[in-house]
């Protein structure tokens, strides 16, 4: 072989081996520029996700909004609730008061009844005691006879006592 030959291949060897260089060189520099994309396309997957949360929630007015309106139907509430509160406890005097009223009621009526009762009995022992109690009865001649006997001649002495209305129960009070 000849010198030209062996120059030419080192020579051609030298290239080869520069282009092995370069390509080794272009393969690093791809790898980096790789690596920045992943990072890169990385950040813009994180950000998509955050924006879509983001999205979801509501603006910040939007929430102090929300949130005084709330307030509003808190304080609202609580207020119905006191009013509610107060008017069940207001009919509960109520029901009480009325409840103690007809207990009275009743018990003026039974007082009433006993009374009504007692009086009649009373009534009703006078009565007795009237009409079995004999009378005399004056002719103006002289003469007495009992009440109800009869006279000598054959005749019947007329009655004067009280009439029995005088001493009949008055008339019962309709129930209802």
């Amino acid at each position: 072989m000849n010198a030209r030959e062996v120059a030419r291949y080192e020579e051609m060897q030298k290239k080869i081996e520069e282009q092995i260089d370069q390509a080794n060189s272009d393969i690093a520099s791809l790898k980096e520029q790789l690596e920045e994309a992943q990072k890169q396309r990385k950040n813009k997957l994180e950000y998509d996700v955050l924006a879509k949360t983001i999205t979801k929630v509501p603006s910040r007015e939007e929430s102090i909004k929300k949130a005084d309106g709330l307030s509003k139907e808190i304080a609202a509430l609580t207020a119905d609730r006191a009013a509610t509160a107060a008017a069940r406890e207001r009919r509960k005097r109520h029901m009480y008061a009325l409840a103690t009223c007809l207990h009275d009621l009743q018990d003026s009526i039974a007082d009433d009844r006993k009374t009504e009762d007692r009086e009649a009995v009373e009534r009703a022992s006078a009565l007795a005691e009237a009409i079995a109690a004999p009378r005399v009865i004056s002719h103006g001649d002289g003469e007495e006879e009992e009440e109800g006997v009869l006279a000598e001649d054959g005749g019947e002495v007329k009655d004067h006592t009280p009439s029995h209305s005088a001493f009949c129960l008055p008339p019962a009070a309709p129930t209802s």
